[in-house]
């Protein structure tokens, strides 16, 4: 084992350090949460990262996003979590996309996938990753945050659950709340946790949400009744 991942072992085994390599990840989303998990998974040696992302950085988002310096204020988010990755780990295969994900390309995007990270603040695209992790059988973790405030779920193959979760929502509430640096990186370590677990298939099966709130931190497990 190289000696980068010998302080994961404990917490991993070395079999399941090792298994992480062969895994193929996507992640939809480069900015806040998607920033810090993607840093997260080349950390973790993940063997396969495909991001996808249309925005670039601009200096709004210098307040919370791990990738945006003022050095990027331009660039493409996409092509700087790439460098990002292959700087901390060059064995590690990078795509970069900066396109906005849509019903006509995103079958493409799906291909040879174990996991997907949603970290978009676009509740249409979060449905629709849904949908099309629903319909092959891929494990979604996803994520929003606003303020104070987080929510992180996994949703499993053949349970649904964002449309319950955003059934009445069509702009979440980081528009009105804010985004702080703080509630970020707190919710976004909760994704790439589920994440890791989830690709070791070391998840229990459970339909509703963590809800999160840094204020008076506490932080609340919410069943979803159907």
């Amino acid at each position: 084992m190289e000696d980068r991942y010998l302080r994961n072992l404990k917490t991993l085994s070395s079999n399941e350090q090792d298994l992480l390599k062969y895994k193929k990840v996507l992640i939809v989303g480069a900015g806040g949460l998607g920033g810090d998990i993607i840093d997260g998974l080349a950390r973790f040696g993940i063997g396969f990262i495909r991001i996808i992302d249309f925005d670039r950085f601009d200096t709004t988002n210098l307040n919370r996003q791990l990738l945006c310096s003022e050095k990027v204020i331009g660039f493409f988010k996409a092509d700087v979590a790439k460098n990002h990755v292959q700087n901390i780990n060059s064995s590690i295969s990078v795509e970069a996309f900066s396109t906005k994900i849509n019903e006509e390309n995103i079958s493409c995007f799906f291909e040879n996938i174990d996991l997907v990270i949603d970290c978009t603040d676009d509740i249409k695209v979060k449905l629709l990753l849904e949908e099309w992790a629903q319909r092959l059988n891929i494990l979604l973790i996803s994520a929003s945050i606003g303020g104070w405030y987080g929510q992180i779920t996994t949703v499993f193959p053949k349970h649904p659950l964002l449309k319950n979760i955003y059934s009445n929502h069509k702009i979440g509430i980081e528009k009105t709340l804010g985004n702080p640096r703080f509630t970020v990186s707190f919710v976004a370590s909760m994704q790439l946790c589920l994440a890791i677990k989830g690709l070791l298939n070391k998840l229990n099966f459970n339909f509703g949400f963590f809800h999160v709130d840094l204020n008076n931190f506490e932080i609340q497990w919410i069943d979803i009744i159907i």
